[in-house]
């Protein structure tokens, strides 16, 4: 439930800064691509907690709790490296809109 409503409540930010509506800016960049970039941040912070929490514990399944959160936490971080050169594409995108608009 708490998820839910932080992921409506980032949306809603969002989406109100985009149309610059009541004044309010919680990105540098507003759209949907900055809260996506948000919650890899959000999941990677989640994963690094569960992590520390779960180190020591006993095996699951035959596959150590270790191993599984280690698996996690690299697919977290290439998904992060993706991201952000996603970001790095669109921002490259943005400003070349930017410059056309002015021409």
């Amino acid at each position: 439930m708490g998820a839910a409503v932080a992921a409506i409540h980032h949306g809603l930010f969002a989406w109100l800064q985009y149309h610059d509506l009541y004044g309010i800016i919680c990105f540098v960049h507003p759209g949907i691509h900055m809260v996506v970039f948000h919650a890899i941040f959000v999941v990677a912070q989640t994963a690094r907690v569960l992590a520390t929490q779960a180190s020591g514990l006993a095996t699951l399944g035959g596959v150590s709790i270790d191993e599984s959160v280690q698996e996690n936490v690299e697919h977290t971080a290439q998904t992060m490296q993706a991201a952000r050169q996603q970001q790095q594409q669109a921002d490259e995108l943005q400003q070349a809109i930017s410059v056309f608009r002015l021409a």
